[in-house]
């Protein structure tokens, strides 16, 4: 049986998940949580529709997923081409979160505790390509899609 996968990319600046930021409602018990970057919303949204676009009609994911993320940074016009890493911030990890939140709940899969096996890498964008990421998803259930395997 080979697992189902899915490839999906978006284009645009990705945006990290920071830490969010709650505060009581002027004169109300609410309490009010908001991320300190406004542009997240808008980059999980198109995460969001990318996904929910690729998927087509099948459902989402129901046991453990393999995610492989490449993230494709804009390159300042101030660094020399032999500047190859990014090192600089955004944070790797701050940039998957943001996508594994845009893919969970029902989207591809349903919550991102099922991630079991992720692998995630920044660069540059070369001249000529669009910034973005590249995401894919694949079932781990066979050993075939490279996750854990059982105790023998």
């Amino acid at each position: 049986m080979t697992p189902r996968r899915v490839v999906l990319t978006v284009h645009g600046t990705p945006q990290p998940k920071g830490s969010l930021k709650a505060f009581r409602a002027y004169r109300s018990k609410r309490l009010v949580v908001t991320s300190d970057n406004p542009k997240l919303r808008a980059w999980q949204l198109s995460v969001r529709a990318a996904a929910l676009q690729t998927r087509g009609r099948w459902r989402t994911f129901a046991g453990p997923v393999t995610v492989h993320c490449q993230f494709v940074l804009p390159r300042p016009t101030s660094y020399p081409r032999r500047v190859v890493h990014h090192t600089r911030k955004p944070d790797l990890d701050k940039l998957v979160r943001a996508v594994l939140d845009a893919l969970a709940a029902d989207v591809l899969f349903g919550d991102d505790a099922a991630v079991i096996d992720l692998h995630a890498s920044k660069a540059y964008a070369c001249a000529g390509v669009v910034p973005g990421v590249v995401i894919t998803v694949a079932d781990a259930t066979t050993p075939e899609a490279g996750g854990p395997q059982p105790c023998p």
